[in-house]
């Protein structure tokens, strides 16, 4: 088969992920995390690689409210890629050097370093291991141990 053929056949066998509530699974506490650090006034966004319409679905329904939202089919380039998180930055207003990155995956680490956070934590929660995201400047077991971080305080 010639290229062509070959995305033919991809385009047709392709079934986009189901995004239902019965096929999440909560890593932690984050509507009580999200709560607390928007009681302490902190801005809070999500950058995703996943698609908009699935995001801002799996925030509805875990009544998330972000400040700002940067998915992966924006027109934007894509984690590792600084360009998402200055463009938050950016948005909210927020110097780059006084941002926090949380992420579970070495992109997200990455992307965090490439923009020059001030502090970058990963957690582990997207199946990589401590040493995996070692490049962070902690790594937290889940999402409910952020609050205890002296960054909030």
């Amino acid at each position: 088969k010639d290229a062509d053929q070959i995305w033919d056949d991809i385009v047709r066998l392709w079934t986009p992920p189901e995004c239902e509530p019965q096929h999440f699974t909560v890593c932690g506490d984050l509507t009580n995390v999200f709560n607390m650090l928007k009681a302490k006034g902190t801005r809070i966004a999500v950058c995703t690689s996943d698609d908009r319409a699935d995001t801002l679905k799996t925030l509805e329904y875990l009544g998330l409210h972000p400040d700002k939202v940067r998915c992966g089919d924006d027109a934007l380039s894509s984690k590792p890629s600084p360009e998402p998180l200055w463009d938050i930055c950016q948005q909210l207003g927020v110097h780059p050097s006084r941002a926090v990155m949380i992420g579970d995956t070495l992109s997200d680490i990455r992307a965090g370093r490439n923009a020059q956070f001030g502090r970058v934590v990963g957690v582990l929660s997207g199946g990589y291991t401590n040493t995996d995201l070692a490049e962070a400047d902690v790594v937290l077991k889940n999402v409910d141990e952020l609050l205890a971080l002296p960054l909030w305080h």
